[in-house]
């Protein structure tokens, strides 16, 4: 292979490299800018990485923001604070990869898209009887290979 066709390949990988970092770094900053509304349990829609931690009532019902990120492996707000008694929903957003939002001692298992592909997700209605700590994690992201990707939930009286 001469120089000059060595080169114009060198130019046409690099263009290529620039322009997928491009599309992955528009990617990343997407969003409206809108909460998206709960609706039925588990549906999925498009939601903004800003709303991690707020929370909303809807019809007497508590809705807790929380992000997922895998770059930093953690769920926010770190510890959700709940209270016995009060019903309440996770609304979860991912902010890159596919997750899940698993508390096994309140039956919560949610798995959560990756940002690309709608990247939030709604649990059904939990009320806590009990008063305690428990753990948050994430099925994909727990394997001795991934590191532990995990947070709490404290309920109190």
């Amino acid at each position: 292979m001469n120089a000059s066709v060595s080169t114009v390949l060198e130019r046409r990988l690099v263009a290529v490299i620039l322009f997928l970092f491009g599309l992955a770094l528009m990617a990343a900053c997407g969003g409206s800018g809108e909460s998206p509304a709960p609706t039925a349990a588990g549906e999925t829609s498009r939601g903004p990485s800003e709303s991690q931690g707020q929370t909303s009532t809807v019809e007497g019902v508590k809705v807790i923001d929380v992000l997922t990120a895998f770059v930093e492996p953690r769920f926010t707000p770190d510890p959700i604070v709940l209270k016995v008694g009060e019903p309440v929903q996770f609304r979860v957003i991912s902010a890159d990869t596919r997750h899940t939002f698993t508390v096994d001692e309140l039956n919560v298992d949610l798995q959560i898209a990756q940002k690309l592909l709608g990247g939030t997700a709604i649990s059904e209605v939990i009320t806590p009887q009990t008063a305690g700590t428990f753990r948050l994690y994430c099925r994909i992201h727990m394997s001795v290979s991934y590191g532990l990707m995990s947070g709490v939930i404290q309920v109190v009286d």
